[in-house]
């Protein structure tokens, strides 16, 4: 049993690793999209929240730093990645309200979430944040400092986490295709 146990909790250390680098993956990709589309998120900021322009664009500006930098403290690891999975997982809870402000008020806005305005907020994007919740409550339940992990199996579960990363921020894409 002794064995088992300390094989579940390496396999587990290696699922929180990927659940790491899916959540500094979505980070980085919403950073990056919402600087390339930066006046089009700042337009969902002043739809959803009536900022004027020069609130909206300080807003829009401020949250693309804090997720670089959230992303930067994930990408670091360690210690760095704890404090930094805290702060992603109260940046996915406020996503994750606001999303819900949205689809209980049946606003029809732009998502926007990575950059230009491909759907308008859907369950899509909560199911997606509240799944990069999830993540982030995994990588905490599973942190061990003093784990020792191989860079073979690192690597692949960055892997895995890219593939997850790029099928959730395309899921309303998916859903859409899956229904026509």
């Amino acid at each position: 049993m002794g064995i088992l146990c300390g094989r579940m909790n390496h396999i587990g250390a290696y699922i929180g690793e990927a659940c790491r680098f899916y959540v500094m993956l979505l980070l980085f990709a919403g950073a990056a999209g919402k600087f390339a589309n930066i006046r089009a998120f700042q337009g969902t900021l002043e739809i959803l929240f009536d900022v004027p322009g020069a609130g909206s664009g300080a807003v829009a500006i401020g949250v693309v730093a804090v997720e670089v930098l959230v992303a930067f403290l994930l990408l670091i690891g360690g210690e760095a990645a704890r404090v930094g999975i805290t702060a992603a997982a109260v940046l996915f809870l406020g996503f994750t309200g606001v999303i819900s402000m949205v689809l209980l008020r049946r606003t029809p806005v732009a998502c926007n979430c990575f950059g230009g305005a491909s759907h308008e907020v859907s369950i899509s994007d909560l199911v997606r944040s509240v799944g990069s919740l999830a993540a982030c409550a995994f990588y905490v339940a599973q942190f061990d400092g003093r784990a020792v992990l191989s860079v073979a199996g690192l690597v692949m579960m960055f892997g895995v986490a890219l593939i997850t990363a790029i099928l959730s921020i395309r899921l309303s894409d998916i859903v859409s295709l899956s229904f026509r």
